[in-house]
């Protein structure tokens, strides 16, 4: 735990002045809460002597002839000044205290931020393949529960430790100069805290590790099952469900419990360890006030001490909870921090900042991870800059994987892919994204407005006119104009306000806007009809002439107008042509365009 803090304590650094300061106001708190107790041991003492001493001496008048022996008037003032006091010096602590907290508390939530935004840039950084492994939920409990779990630790944590060490120097100081031997008593009973924190400090650690991960679990149980909402009410799996997540539920209470009984052990011993020196100072500090060694109002004094010590011993069960649970919590982040991205810029060529839209694969081959057979085996190809090309191929035939692989979004052997006669190794990530843009199949559509997710796509702002033209193109103004909203609609979450060719073709006008080299179709027009589909390719031919497109698809009518078609099959060419050429092999191509006839025929027939 000790490696875990220090590594937690370097997010200190850039608030060091003000955590300095927190620390420091933390101090004079405690400084003034000393007060206290002794103007109230004094004000006892003045109370039980004669009314010419004490607390005059104490404010510095030497003698008090003229005052009438018998008068309780003296000791009254006494009483009046002491309260004034102690009240101003309450009034002062309370504003001090505020302040305090206010700087360490403010200061964790801005730690909590710069933890949050570095573990969310280094989750953009990782390729898809981490996110297949593992799940959503999980990663949305590390940037949540897991994050507040160590806030705690900046804020809480070092206020209430800080806080109790000062009370402890301060009182201690004090007991010691009203009573060494009764001082020494009082506090043995602490050593046994060393024992009891050592022995359960590290089940509570293990356990709070335990309800983090169980909370990730429900975390991702509750997204997954919303998300897929419509395929457990379409099939009537609501009680079954339910029934799965009353198990969970369960089990992250009984884990819960382990960590309460943990908890529960720390703040009863924290209580009777204070309690044992509260009966050590009544036996020890009464006989000493009997035999005269002491006032009264030192023992009153002494107690308020260890009164003052109260709240923050019994509150070191929970710091030590605080510790514990942050800890555990930071160790579950770290993983994610860890683990490196193996798609990264380091042999990139910075002065690469434009591509002009040539492809070539060299003898490609990839496999993804733990699987034996090749998704692409020995892929060889050129596209020109402008060429409009077709993959095509049955489902499994490798065409998304040579997507992903043209985009970095899996890594590509050496040399084996090449943008513009440069190893695609070579072309810094942001640029080489930058000048492709992807539509795929299955569009994620964000939970804003129909405008904003258009303009999504785009490096820069687009004005309304831009928008307007490449929704056109992509055959979606007019059905944006019926909305009552129109450009200014909102989506519902995933877009499950929209139709799978709305969708789509919100798809199509977002890449539009992108204005890249480079345009990838992955199958984006299954959703869409054929004649719409023929309008939208037509616009897109049109204004995008000079632009490289790579068309994936399964529908002749998508892919009869490109220059080249490429037919995959279980990850090899098969065969690759011009669409006439290809029709002359009688091969996959040309029995594709024969059923697809086929069945426009049939149609037509009915």
């Amino acid at each position: 735990m000790i490696q875990t803090l220090r590594e937690l304590f370097k997010y200190i650094l850039p608030y060091k002045l003000n955590y300095l300061l927190g620390i420091g106001l933390l101090a004079l708190t405690a400084a003034f809460e000393m007060f206290n107790p002794k103007l109230l041991g004094m004000t006892i003492d003045k109370l039980n002597t004669n009314p010419r001493s004490g607390l005059w001496e104490w404010l510095g008048y030497d003698s008090i002839q003229n005052v009438d022996p018998l008068s309780q008037s003296i000791n009254l003032n006494a009483i009046y000044f002491y309260g004034s006091l102690i009240l101003g010096i309450m009034l002062i602590k309370g504003v001090i205290l505020y302040y305090s907290r206010y700087i360490l508390i403010g200061d964790s939530r801005r730690i909590e931020y710069d933890i949050r935004m570095k573990l969310f840039d280094h989750l953009l950084a990782l390729e898809p393949e981490y996110f297949d492994k593992n799940k959503t939920g999980d990663l949305i409990s590390r940037l949540t529960s897991d994050l507040e779990q160590i806030r705690m630790i900046f804020g809480p944590g070092i206020m209430y430790s800080f806080n109790v060490a000062f009370l402890f120097l301060f009182a201690l100081f004090n007991m010691i100069s009203i009573n060494t031997t009764l001082t020494l008593l009082a506090i043995i009973p602490l050593f046994f805290l060393v024992y009891i924190i050592k022995t359960v400090g590290r089940k509570y650690y293990d356990q709070s590790r335990i309800v983090q991960e169980e909370i990730a679990n429900m975390t991702a149980f509750v997204n997954e099952n919303l998300q897929g909402i419509r395929v457990i009410k379409s099939y009537v799996k609501e009680s079954f469900i339910l029934g799965f997540f009353e198990k969970i539920n369960l089990e992250y209470i009984r884990k819960n419990l382990r960590l309460a009984e943990l908890n529960g052990i720390l703040r009863p011993a924290f209580v009777l360890i204070a309690g044992v020196s509260t009966i050590i100072i009544l036996l020890y500090g009464g006989q000493a006030v009997m035999s005269q060694t002491m006032t009264l109002g030192q023992l009153i004094e002494f107690f308020r001490y260890i009164e003052r010590l109260g709240m923050p011993l019994m509150a070191m069960g929970w710091v030590i909870s605080i510790y514990q649970r942050g800890t555990a919590a930071y160790s579950r982040i770290t993983k994610v921090l860890e683990t490196e991205a193996r798609i990264t810029d380091k042999q990139a060529y910075s002065y690469i900042n434009s591509l002009q839209g040539n492809i070539e694969l060299r003898n490609l081959s990839f496999a993804y991870d733990n699987r034996s057979h090749l998704a692409l085996d020995d892929i060889t190809f050129e596209i020109k800059k402008g060429e409009k090309v077709a993959i095509i191929g049955p489902t499994g035939s490798g065409k998304t994987t040579l997507v992903s692989l043209l985009l970095r979004l899996y890594e590509a052997p050496a040399q084996s892919i090449l943008i513009d006669g440069i190893p695609i190794q070579h072309i810094p990530i942001k640029v080489l994204r930058k000048h492709f843009a992807c539509v795929s199949q299955e569009n994620f559509i964000f939970p804003d407005s129909v405008l904003e997710n258009i303009q999504f796509g785009a490096t820069e702002d687009k004005d309304m006119k831009e928008i307007i033209d490449v929704a056109t193109i992509a055959q979606f103004d007019i059905e944006i104009d019926s909305f009552p909203d129109g450009y200014h609609e909102m989506i519902g979450e995933r877009g499950m306000t929209l139709s799978g060719g709305q969708k789509q073709r919100l798809g199509i006008a977002r890449v539009l806007t992108a204005e890249p080299k480079i345009f990838i179709f992955d199958d984006s027009f299954s959703n869409i009809d054929s004649a719409t589909e023929k309008r939208i390719l037509t616009s897109i031919y049109h204004s995008f002439k000079d632009e490289t497109i790579i068309m994936i698809a399964h529908r002749v009518s998508t892919i009869q107008h490109v220059d080249r078609i490429i037919v995959l099959d279980h990850g090899r060419i098969r065969e690759m042509g011009t669409p006439e050429e290809l029709v002359k092999n009688n091969d996959y191509y040309a029995g594709l365009l024969q059923r697809e006839r086929l069945s426009h025929n049939l149609k037509d027939l009915l």
